[in-house]
């Protein structure tokens, strides 16, 4: 993010989500803060640790299904309140396609890019939806010619975040806006539980974010960045208890079942206290709306390659 590289240890951790090998080791810039992987792993490493069953990829079920649509719905309510009528959204990172589908039936243009072709296929086949598979870069999308770009539990997984926001960038049209929701790394349930945090993720998340730094790579890539907001994620209390616990005594079938992301009751039991970071807006998971900046403030920056190097020094983006 500040271009030098200079870092502390933080941990060297595994996949605590899927039983793939490798130890990974996450540091923290001296300078501005940023966490990220060094070394990062290849992406035939990386691709072992999306598999199939890669939650994000796979639809729920029953009561869970029920509630996590009726989240979507209220959420892309949120989103077209702030969008003009009609408007052409992309989604990166779409998944199986749980807000896009929402945002269509509310009237919006929808288009998505996913990685997984399991989870594309899904959005195509059982939702109608138009999504690409790939990352963005792959894709010669037209410039400024969405209204809305939405980056859901995406930003913390790209390899090369700030050439990617630049190609959002170049992608919006004039006031157009990204919203974007990521893991907070320095939330209280982050700095409690340490390695075992949830939003870790080793592997997947190559580079996490605190409100400053997000609010930093967003203002250096041609947006200007709203308040910062909390979401009230239980998930991260819930499964970060059940890695501490697996760590002291081993896995057990009771503590997976017990500390479930299907567990509702212990979920709903644990929104009072992520309400209180809420309030305190200290949450585990942020989001922002940001607005892309000018045309004639971007040029100097989108359009120089030397700012680009500038940026992404440090081996944090291409």
């Amino acid at each position: 993010l500040c271009g030098a590289d200079d870092h502390d240890g933080l941990f060297e951790g595994a996949d605590l989500r899927h039983p793939v090998p490798g130890r990974f080791r996450l540091v923290r810039c001296c300078s501005c803060g940023l966490v990220y992987m060094s070394p990062r792993p290849d992406d035939e490493t990386l691709n072992a640790h999306y598999p199939e069953d890669y939650l994000p990829y796979n639809p729920t079920s029953g009561v869970q299904r029920w509630i996590k649509a009726a989240l979507r719905r209220r959420e892309a309510a949120g989103l077209v309140r702030l969008l003009p009528p009609t408007a052409k959204v992309l989604e990166i990172g779409c998944a199986a396609g749980d807000l896009l589908a929402p945002l269509s039936d509310l009237g919006c243009n929808v288009i998505g890019i996913e990685m997984s072709e399991y989870a594309a296929a899904y959005a195509r086949d059982c939702l109608e939806l138009d999504v690409l598979t790939g990352r963005l870069a792959e894709h010669d999308l037209p410039a400024q010619s969405f209204d809305a770009v939405v980056m859901r539990s995406v930003i913390e997984h790209l390899p090369s975040p700030t050439a990617d926001l630049r190609r959002v960038a170049r992608l919006l049209k004039q006031g157009g806006r990204l919203f974007i929701a990521t893991d907070n790394v320095a939330s209280l349930d982050c700095r409690l539980f340490g390695e075992f945090w949830y939003g870790f993720d080793v592997p997947r998340h190559l580079v996490l974010y605190s409100p400053a730094t997000l609010t930093a790579v967003l203002e250096r890539n041609g947006f200007a960045v709203g308040a910062v907001r909390f979401s009230l994620v239980p998930n991260h209390w819930a499964v970060s208890t059940r890695y501490v616990l697996e760590n002291r005594f081993g896995q057990r079938a009771w503590m997976r079942g017990l500390f479930s992301l299907k567990n509702l009751p212990l979920l709903a039991a644990l929104v009072p206290l992520t309400f209180v970071q809420r309030l305190l807006k200290n949450g585990g998971r942020m989001s922002v709306v940001a607005t892309r900046r000018q045309r004639s403030d971007l040029s100097s920056e989108v359009d120089d390659p030397k700012a680009t190097r500038r940026t992404s020094a440090g081996g944090l983006a291409s």
